[in-house]
Order: structure tokens, then C-alpha cells, then sequence
């Protein structure tokens, strides 16, 4: 999976990708996107999520080669 670590911790979500990022997107489970930030080459990154409530989530993450890769993430 290119999505290679998630962890939620306090109101952050910090993610370890296998490669560099062009952007990275968070939508709701009725696909209305949330949160959109630019990549970062190093390949991990974190997104504040203490405002979003308990439910299903969906990463879109666009690699350095136009890939994208998707990713369903519970907040508890």
C-alpha cells in the first residue's frame, strides 16, 4: 500500500507515506472534501483533525507521478 502508516494522535493525523506527495485531500464519507495540502517530497505528513467528529473518512493522496491512491481512515 502506498499509504504505509496512519496514526491518529490527540487532534492530528500523522501519515508515513512509501514516497513524495504532490497533495494530499481528506473527504467525508459523503465525499465532500475537507482538508487539501500540498505534498511534501519526504513523504509524511500530518493533517489536524480535531474539529472533524467520529465517523469515516477517505484519503486521496497524489504521488510525484500523478498516482493516486486512496484510503478509508476511521475517527474515533
Amino acid at each position: 500500500s502506498f499509504i504505509s502508516r496512519i496514526l491518529e494522535f490527540l487532534y492530528q493525523l500523522f501519515l508515513t507515506f512509501t514516497a513524495g506527495l504532490r497533495s494530499i485531500e481528506l473527504y467525508n464519507a459523503t465525499g465532500q472534501l475537507l482538508r487539501s495540502v500540498p505534498g511534501n517530497p519526504t513523504g509524511q505528513m500530518n493533517l489536524l483533525t480535531g474539529d472533524l467528529v467520529a465517523g469515516i473518512y477517505y484519503l486521496r493522496a497524489i504521488d510525484l507521478d500523478g498516482q493516486v491512491h486512496s484510503q478509508k481512515v476511521i475517527k474515533y
